[in-house]
């Protein structure tokens, strides 16, 4: 009995001393979470900080991301780290047996808590008066650690220092202006508005499936554009002269359904089953009909020619027989009915069953005049939507106006102006619209006179091209004097400076000259085309050979280097004619001093074309839909590029 009790007792202090020592154990883990909290916390957010740097870095290189989303994100980065990194201290598991093993190592307790806690849990079998004393020795050992010396809270400040480096630098990024910020406000703009242009076009996809009046391969050919226009305007990165192209090509494809309700493979097929019939005299108007893709007519035609079928001759019928199965086949991959009432119309031919025939006509001819409502139907869904397609487009180019009006108020005067005028600061705006129209009406003059050969004189009083009066536009006429004009030509009115440029441009347009000699000859800032070193009339010399003046005043007169520049390439004779047409500058004998082109280049500087026509025609379409082209070119421009188009 008193051993049963002595052994339950020896159990009790195994158990209250194994107790002891879990409970050293999670004392020590909680120092040791807490002292690795001051060394790891910083280092997470040190990392969300340079997360965000890196942000910024790439924001500052390329257009992005705003300072206010700059700053959402970093800080969403920093917290994130921050978080993780305490989450990960206090919440990574430690096992008891391995954490005692551990700080058995850190406190030199050698081995004493690891093999008491075996001991105690039964993993180590031994003499219980040993098990005891172990177990003893190691509660003591336990007690005398000092955890302020050998477990210290220490703060890392090298790397706080670091973590404050950075974000005194994120901060500092951030009030520092984006240069990119504009940039990215208008992609944002053009991503809200292509979104809108998006919905717009399904809903539009939507009223053409839901149009009762199609069949469904009707509504499947009117979706197609739609579909990729979608398609186009969901890419990554899309410009909005893309976008606007994207639009005009479904805008075009829609207004040529449009014309006729008929796809291009449609209408080539109706044009050649046409032109095969055209070639019997008997069907040759239900051939013109079918050709011109006029169905209504051309089931008039078919009837008629039905009734006529007794009227013509044996070896008439044979030919209007293979001419109806030329017919059937040019339109059997389009319209498979009506390619087989026409087949059946020309075997009935062959056979001599004239009344079958005729009913195979009327066949046919119920079959066009059905298939030319239909038609009709898909040429009025088409016409709106392709109305609806060219409103989108128009929203869209006018909203980026409306954005680029905004930005160009905001210019401070001395930035350069739309139509590339430099308003000069500390004048008013009196002067500058007199040197304007001054330096344009000189230049409709000089072009004028190059026009009749009189190249290298000026009008009496007209002040010299190589002499500028101080703090005047370059071609500005000297004070007291009309700048070379005739009476009555541009003298302060819009309406007479308007007829300068007219002039000018009209001039230009019969002599051919370009119109960088013309302008240098009405402005006033080149030498004498003429090779004399006076202007008639004029009070100072032209600029030397050696001199440019690019700004009004003697102080900003410069030497620079010459470059030859002859005037008549690959002409024969004198120095003018040295640089011939293949690139290469040759001397008197003809051999060649000087290889334009690198023949050790190997490589290739070319874009695919269709890669680059979109954009191209998106800016065409920009252009036309402005105030900036005259009327009379749109329609030479839009012929143009739509000449440009990459064949399928």
């Amino acid at each position: 009995m008193q051993r049963v009790i002595k052994q339950g007792q020896t159990q009790s202090l195994l158990l209250d001393s194994h107790t002891v020592l879990s409970e050293y154990l999670q004392r020590w883990n909680t120092r040791l979470r807490v002292a690795r909290t001051l060394i790891w916390v910083p280092r997470g957010l040190l990392v969300g900080l340079l997360i965000a740097l890196i942000i910024t870095f790439i924001s500052r290189m390329r257009p992005w991301l705003l300072p206010e989303e700059i700053l959402r994100n970093g800080l969403i980065a920093i917290a994130a780290t921050g978080v993780l990194s305490l989450v990960l201290v206090w919440l990574w598991p430690r096992e008891t047996h391995f954490s005692a093993q551990d700080f058995d190592r850190r406190f030199g307790l050698k081995e004493r808590m690891s093999t008491a806690l075996e001991l105690g849990s039964g993993q180590l079998f031994a003499p219980k008066v040993f098990v005891t004393h172990q177990i003893e020795d190691a509660r003591i050992a336990a007690k005398k650690v000092n955890l302020a010396h050998l477990l210290p809270l220490r703060v890392r400040w090298l790397e706080v220092a670091v973590l404050v480096l950075s974000l005194i630098v994120f901060v500092g990024s951030l009030l520092f202006e984006n240069p990119y910020t504009d940039q990215v406000l208008a992609q944002q703009a053009l991503d809200r508005e292509i979104d809108e242009r998006i919905e717009e076009l399904e809903g539009s996809r939507e009223e053409v499936l839901e149009n009762a009046d199609l069949s469904e391969a009707q509504q499947q050919e009117l979706s197609e554009p739609i579909d990729e226009a979608i398609e186009n305007l969901e890419r990554d990165e899309i410009s909005e002269a893309e976008a606007v192209a994207a639009l005009s090509e479904a805008e075009q494809e829609l207004r040529e359904m449009a014309t006729d309700g008929m796809s291009s493979d449609e209408r080539q097929a109706l044009e050649n089953a046409g032109s095969a019939l055209q070639n019997s005299e008997p069907s040759s108007e239900l051939g013109e009909a079918m050709e011109n893709r006029d169905q209504e007519q051309a089931a008039e035609e078919a009837e008629e020619l039905a009734d006529n079928l007794d009227n013509l001759s044996e070896e008439e019928r044979q030919e209007l027989a293979d001419q109806l199965e030329e017919a059937a086949d040019a339109l059997e991959s389009t319209d498979p009915e009506l390619a087989e009432s026409l087949r059946d119309a020309a075997e009935a031919l062959r056979e001599g069953n004239t009344q079958q025939a005729q009913e195979a006509l009327e066949e046919a001819a119920e079959q066009m005049r059905e298939q030319g409502q239909q038609n009709q139907s898909q040429a009025d869904a088409a016409e709106e939507l392709a109305d609806d397609v060219a409103e989108s487009r128009r929203e869209m180019i006018e909203s980026t106006q409306d954005d680029a009006s905004g930005s160009e108020e905001q210019q401070q005067p001395g930035q350069q102006q739309p139509g590339g005028q430099q308003p000069q600061q500390g004048e008013g705006q009196e002067s500058q619209g007199t040197e304007q129209q001054s330096g344009q009406n000189q230049q409709g003059t000089g072009q004028t006179q190059q026009q009749n050969g009189e190249s290298g004189e000026s009008s009496e009083g007209q002040q010299p091209s190589g002499e500028n009066t101080e703090g005047q536009q370059p071609g500005q006429p000297a004070e007291g004097q009309q700048g070379g004009q005739q009476p009555g030509e541009g003298q302060g009115d819009s309406d007479s400076q308007q007829g300068s440029q007219g002039q000018a441009s009209q001039s230009q347009q019969q002599t051919g000259a370009s119109q960088g000699q013309a302008s240098a000859s009405g402005a006033g800032d080149t030498g004498n085309p003429s090779g004399s070193e006076e202007q008639p009339g004029g009070a100072g010399e032209q600029p030397g050979p050696g001199e440019i003046n690019n700004n009004p005043g003697d102080e900003d007169m410069r030497d620079f280097e010459s470059v030859y520049s002859p005037q008549r390439i690959g002409d024969s004779g004198g120095e003018d004619s040295e640089m011939s047409l293949s690139g290469e500058v040759s001397e008197d004998e003809g051999d060649p001093i000087n290889e334009v082109f690198n023949d050790e280049f190997s490589g290739e500087s070319v874009v695919p074309y269709d890669r680059v026509f979109q954009q191209y025609q998106g800016e065409v379409q920009k252009a036309l839909d402005s105030d900036y082209i005259p009327i009379g070119l749109r329609d030479y421009i839009h012929a143009y590029f739509t000449s440009l188009e990459p064949q399928d």
